[in-house]
């Protein structure tokens, strides 16, 4: 009974991982799409190079979360099948 109980709390956490990584691309996606129509119309501000690390994050913050969120997916199916 413990031992069910145990396995299915981790079914639990690893599902729930699974959840946040999908929410991470979808927020992702979103933003990347919110900054592609903002900045469509403006060259200079599409096409300027990043002077600082900070610079670089705050342009492609969405790469960000991007990747975030496909670790968090990666990890989870790792979890799932090796249980």
């Amino acid at each position: 009974m413990l031992l069910m109980l145990v396995v299915k709390t981790e079914l639990i956490v690893n599902l729930g991982v699974l959840g946040f990584g999908i929410l991470f691309i979808l927020l992702g996606l979103f933003l990347f799409w919110k900054q592609k129509n903002k900045n469509r119309y403006s060259f200079e501000n599409q096409n300027r190079e990043s002077k600082n690390a900070w610079e670089f994050v705050k342009k492609n913050f969405y790469l960000l979360v991007l990747t975030i969120g496909f670790l968090f997916i990666i990890t989870a199916i790792i979890t799932l099948i090796t249980k």
